[in-house]
């Protein structure tokens, strides 16, 4: 199973120091490339550890390769964004709540969520050919068995992702998501006011860390998250933060 970390922040937050520490923390894979302000190279760990340093001033950079990606970018929009991702398999990428809190705990957070990459991606992706040289589990590749599709370029599948719950939108401030565990700053609350959130019934575990940050855990297992039980909460998650309504005002 792949794991990702998808954490957004305002386009003056200071993050300097955070790059090299989730890097230097977190990657566990060796690059075998890196993009930089969209100039694609091969992995020079002399040349390109060091623009770490520099991402606060860059429009994008990545290290990836077939086991991982580590991803920055500046998320062009009408509300810009800072994005950064982390994608890994599980056996070696799993943090803790405590230390994603503490990465998150800082001035410009908007919002940040933990999840099965792989089960994101297939509710996400619109056109079935954008995954096909990649292997899912029966279960994930069940979970859009109901998503209407038409055939579109003779054989390609093209799905109405609305319609998926786990389903993932860039849209104006951050990048719209749902995820096992999600954290929330003040960003966030001028879109979804913070007691919305913590009214929200369903959840596993939803707790204000402080007057700024929210956390929330939504269904049992990052595993699992197409069961029954957890599809649930996703629905009632989007409904009762009104995603659709976010989605059509910013997308």
């Amino acid at each position: 199973m792949r794991v990702e970390l998808a954490l957004c922040f305002r386009t003056d937050a200071e993050l300097k120091e955070l790059y090299r520490h989730l890097f230097d923390k977190y990657i566990k894979f060796v690059p075998e490339w890196t993009t930089h302000n969209k100039k694609v190279s091969r992995w020079n760990e002399k040349k390109h550890y060091a623009l770490l340093n520099t991402c606060d001033e860059d429009e994008m950079l990545s290290f990836g390769s077939d086991d991982g990606m580590f991803f920055f970018g500046v998320i062009q929009r009408g509300h810009p964004y800072r994005y950064i991702k982390i994608v890994q398999n599980s056996d070696c990428f799993l943090p803790t709540t405590p230390d994603i809190s503490n990465v998150v705990d800082r001035d410009g957070f908007i919002a940040g969520y933990l999840y099965n990459e792989e089960y994101e991606f297939v509710q996400t992706t619109v056109y079935d050919s954008n995954y096909q040289d990649r292997v899912f589990s029966p279960e994930i590749l069940a979970s859009i068995k109901n998503t209407p599709s038409d055939m579109v370029f003779g054989n390609i599948k093209k799905f109405n992702t609305k319609f998926n719950p786990g389903r993932s939108v860039s849209m104006d401030y951050l990048s719209l998501q749902i995820g096992w565990k999600m954290w929330f700053g003040d960003a966030f609350f001028q879109l979804v006011p913070k007691e919305k959130i913590m009214s929200f019934p369903h959840a596993v575990h939803l707790e204000a860390l402080s007057d700024k940050l929210l956390y929330t855990q939504l269904y049992d297992r990052i595993e699992e998250p197409y069961t029954p039980d957890a599809v649930f909460k996703q629905w009632k998650w989007r409904e009762w933060l009104d995603y659709d309504r976010l989605e059509e005002k910013y997308a």
